[in-house]
């Protein structure tokens, strides 16, 4: 019955984070555009997600405005919600949000730190821990992704991890863009099916 229980908050709050909260912050910035009413401040954000930490809608104000205020301090957004991961352990929001910023702050377009994870990738192409440094990094809808994985199938051909890493990350995102990259992985490997 626990496991149940779990699955059941865990599929509530996979519904909250999605669509419908991006909405209702997408219709405050419309609002604020319009002349509506004025943006709070991040402090004022903060301050009420430490006062209502179960408000969904107030963690991602906060989470929406501190990205609009400080563009490349993905870093400091994920001490944030880590924070307030240890603040509030019992909280179910504050992980998924923690995942996240985390994913954020894994991007660059550092050249150095990209090619190393090509490195990395090309040196052990069976791991698929690899492929996912990598393809945070550059960033999932990174439309240039798929240049770089293509690429890298040409390079190893007979490894289902590669064109499956590709596959992975548009499942994530539940796009169409998955199918031809995972019956890819499954022509090479069959135990991919």
């Amino acid at each position: 019955m626990t496991v149940i229980k779990i699955l059941y908050s865990a599929a509530i709050l996979a519904a909250l984070v999605g669509a419908p909260v991006t909405q209702s912050s997408a219709q405050s910035k419309k609002t604020a555009a319009k002349g509506g009413s004025v943006k709070p401040s991040l402090a004022k954000l903060k301050n009420n997600v430490l006062k209502n930490p179960d408000d969904i809608n107030a963690i991602q104000e906060y989470y929406d405005a501190f990205l609009d205020a400080n563009p490349g301090q993905e870093k400091q957004l994920k001490l944030q919600m880590q924070t307030w991961v240890k603040q509030f352990p019992a909280n179910y929001y504050f992980p998924v949000y923690l995942k996240r910023a985390t994913k954020l702050a894994a991007r660059t377009n550092d050249k150095n730190t990209l090619d190393r994870l090509k490195k990395a990738v090309q040196a052990s192409p069976d791991s698929l821990s690899e492929h996912v440094a990598y393809i945070e990094a550059i960033g999932p809808d990174n439309p240039d992704i798929v240049n770089r994985y293509d690429e890298l199938m040409k390079q190893f051909p007979k490894n289902a991890n590669v064109p499956f890493a590709l596959a992975k990350t548009f499942i994530e995102k539940e796009s169409p863009k998955a199918q031809p990259y995972l019956l890819k992985a499954v022509e090479i490997d069959p135990q991919f099916a």
